[in-house]
């Protein structure tokens, strides 16, 4: 009809050309205990589940990838934000960088994290494993390639050892300042090879050990 109202608050009245439809209390029931978790919902399990921030899960849960993001946490012993992370920042920022991330699939990301999770590679390393991998290359082959395979505690330990002893002057002069330069340093060594919070507990031992000389 010409004169009937566009959508809206002026429609809302019964349709006059269709015949109501009566759905049972039944079928509302069914369709109520079926309906998906709305995001708010797997927001707020996100944190308390995993861990997650708040707004890496807020992220999370209106992602395409949350469900990739659940498989990945139960098959694998990695950490949950680095996995959500490696999901909704990494990837994001290679493929902006035109690294071809459609390439990685979910069984790729699974081998990755479970090296990661089992002390076999470092979570530094998973961005340059995964440029690797976007390009072509297995993640056996990417590790191989980078030179990512992870130090060892004693061989972590003796590098760590000798950044100090090179800098023992700077060390004595700024005292538990040093931690953070040295932090810069070790790091960019390492390349990925060992995990930030080992390297930053052994520097604080040795940075420990120096000052009390």
């Amino acid at each position: 009809h010409p004169r009937r109202p566009l959508p809206g608050a002026a429609r809302m009245y019964p349709e006059t050309d269709i015949p109501p439809v009566v759905i049972a209390r039944e079928r509302v029931r069914r369709i109520e205990q079926n309906l998906p978790e709305l995001p708010e919902q797997r927001c707020e399990r996100l944190i308390e589940q995993y861990g997650l921030s708040r707004e890496l899960a807020e992220r999370m849960s209106l992602s395409e990838r949350a469900d990739v993001f659940e498989e990945l946490v139960e098959r694998t012993r990695a950490d949950p934000t680095l996995i959500a992370t490696t999901l909704e920042e990494t990837l994001v920022s290679l493929r902006r960088d035109g690294v071809p991330t459609e390439n990685v699939g979910v069984s790729v990301l699974e081998e990755l994290f479970n090296l990661v999770g089992r002390g076999k590679l470092a979570k530094e390393a998973v961005p340059e494993v995964l440029a690797e991998v976007s390009k072509g290359a297995s993640v056996s082959g990417a590790i191989q390639k980078l030179g990512l395979g992870p130090l060892s505690k004693g061989e972590l330990q003796k590098l760590v050892s000798e950044v100090v002893s090179t800098k023992l002057d700077f060390v004595r002069e700024r005292g538990e300042r040093a931690m953070d330069p040295l932090m810069g340093i070790l790091m960019q060594k390492v390349r990925g090879r060992a995990d930030g919070k080992l390297v930053h507990e052994l520097l604080k031992r040795e940075l420990s050990k120096v000052l009390k000389r």
